[in-house]
């Protein structure tokens, strides 16, 4: 696999900094990554280390060795090289061993700023991280002041033609709301991974997540990644998690990610979700914005109130005695309705899944009704057997 010709294309109101692909697997591609002209001079045209590390996973599961001709961070290339390759394989056993090599290696970036920046998508962590770093932070070398917004396989796979529709509504939704300057990236990142990952966003999500991040590399200095696992739960219940989900993994790969002149933190990971969900529930920007359905309507600020994510945040507030202050963004109506059904199903997974030890502990420490394993074991079993709670398996 050859990474060349990097370089940038104006659009009408857009730049794209795009490389070529050769490869036997993946054909002759470009592999691209755009932002609105306003934002142009983020783009880092001088190192090809967000690409590279695009096509670190997509390469191992294929088997084909890559080549950069062109500039790759030194400290980046030394982690993949010693340490990313063996711990991807670990991580999932089909990938095979691969060389990366490059022309020349770089250790500091022309024209770097130092901004401090997050995700913003309104859910859970990403809230968290902005309260904790934008509101609560006292220190300006750590304080926020830039919100990001990626398009790197959380709003589908490449291939679905309603994929960039998806982004493009939820950024502007966001946007209206976003308390920092708030930055689209719009890539094909996920392109090469839609093999790789058996079309599973999650199975590559921190390496897609930081390759859309080091696009704007010459921008950003720190870079806050939200987590969603904690420290205890990543070790509980990390085997679980293997070729499965990257994030258990956030504190151990994003410092391997990082360059010399961009640090990753996994942010987040010092609490459970209970506790961030705590944490926001009064914050101003949560109760305006906070969404974390998986089927709701795009550009709408109105969660489906059923699904696996709604379930799991409207239990953690009524547990709080903080329900009604979320009304007009949930249905309560539809939460009530499937409350039972789901607390059988996080009984049954207490033992195996940390999102639901977390809130079952959480419920029952403020006294609320939760059903007993036989009860919830036959319930859960007649429920999935109907197909009654088929959402909660997504």
């Amino acid at each position: 696999m050859i990474l060349e010709n990097l370089r940038l294309i104006p659009g009408t109101t857009t730049v794209k900094l795009t490389a070529d692909v050769s490869s036997l697997h993946f054909g002759q591609v470009p592999l691209w990554a755009e932002v609105d002209e306003q934002y142009a001079f983020a783009l880092t045209s001088e190192n090809y280390n967000a690409f590279l590390v695009a096509l670190l996973y997509p390469a191992m599961y294929v088997g084909e060795d890559i080549h950069v001709k062109g500039a790759v961070s030194a400290k980046l290339l030394f982690n993949i090289q010693n340490y990313l390759i063996p711990l991807i394989r670990t991580y999932t056993p089909h990938c095979k061993k691969i060389k990366i090599t490059a022309d020349r290696t770089v250790t500091s970036l022309p024209g770097k700023e130092r901004h401090i920046g997050t995700g913003y998508s309104a859910g859970v962590d990403s809230l968290c991280t902005i309260y904790d770093h934008l509101v609560l932070e006292e220190n300006p070398a750590y304080r926020l002041d830039t919100l990001v917004f990626l398009n790197t396989g959380s709003h589908g796979t490449y291939a679905d033609p309603s994929t960039e529709p998806k982004f493009r509504a939820r950024y502007e939704y966001l946007k209206k709301t976003a308390p920092l300057p708030f930055i689209a990236v719009n890539t094909n990142i996920h392109q090469f991974h839609k093999l790789t990952a058996h079309r599973n966003h999650r199975r590559t999500v921190t390496f897609t997540s930081a390759a859309g991040v080091l696009v704007l590399e010459k921008y950003f200095s720190t870079y806050y990644v939200a987590s969603s696992m904690s420290y205890k739960e990543s070790i509980l219940f990390g085997k679980n998690r293997l070729n499965k989900c990257t994030e258990a993994f956030d504190a151990i790969l994003l410092p391997l990610l990082s360059t010399e002149t961009l640090t990753f933190i996994a942010d987040g990971q010092q609490y459970t979700r209970t506790q961030k969900v705590a944490r926001i529930v009064d914050y101003d920007l949560s109760r305006k914005t906070l969404n974390v359905c998986v089927n709701g309507e795009e550009g709408s600020s109105k969660n489906c109130s059923y699904c696996v994510k709604c379930l799991r945040t409207l239990m953690t507030l009524d547990s709080l005695g903080k329900l009604k202050g979320f009304a007009h963004l949930f249905d309560l109506k539809m939460y009530r309705k499937y409350i039972f059904r789901y607390k059988c199903y996080l009984r049954v997974l207490y033992r195996t899944n940390p999102f639901a030890r977390d809130n079952i502990d959480l419920a029952r420490a403020h006294g609320k009704y939760v059903p007993s394993w036989p009860v919830a074991f036959v319930v859960n079993l007649f429920n999935r057997v109907t197909g009654r709670t088929k959402m909660f398996y997504k």
